[in-house]
């Protein structure tokens, strides 16, 4: 719960700091939020691991029950990763059909779409 609670007001603290400020860095401002975003998975994912970890250890030894998650996690990552990559195969595909661009549009040197 602490965790949690740290994320969250690390978020808000992150949020307020770029509202109040007038100028700030673009490459500091990247870097703060990769961070933020960083912490935040990481929360989430010893959240995710621990809950798992309960629910399969009912049934498996804790050996078996901490090896099922830490499979389970990156069978998602890897079936997110494909996915992202068939999602992006095919927007490219599909913004080069019907318009005439070719090759062109999916560089991103042909006329704009309306």
């Amino acid at each position: 719960f602490l965790m949690s609670l740290g994320a969250g007001m690390s978020t808000g603290i992150g949020a307020s700091f770029v509202l109040c400020t007038t100028s700030i860095n673009p490459t500091l401002l990247a870097c703060t939020m990769s961070f933020s975003s960083g912490v935040m998975l990481y929360v989430s994912l010893v959240e995710v691991i621990g809950v798992a970890n309960e629910y399969l250890a009912k049934q498996h030894s804790a050996a078996e029950a901490y090896a099922l998650a830490t499979l389970s996690f990156f069978a998602g990552v890897a079936i997110m990763a494909f996915v992202d990559m068939l999602v992006h195969k095919l927007f490219l595909y599909l913004r080069g059909q019907g318009k005439g661009q070719g090759a062109a549009a999916t560089r991103g040197q042909g006329a704009a779409h309306g």
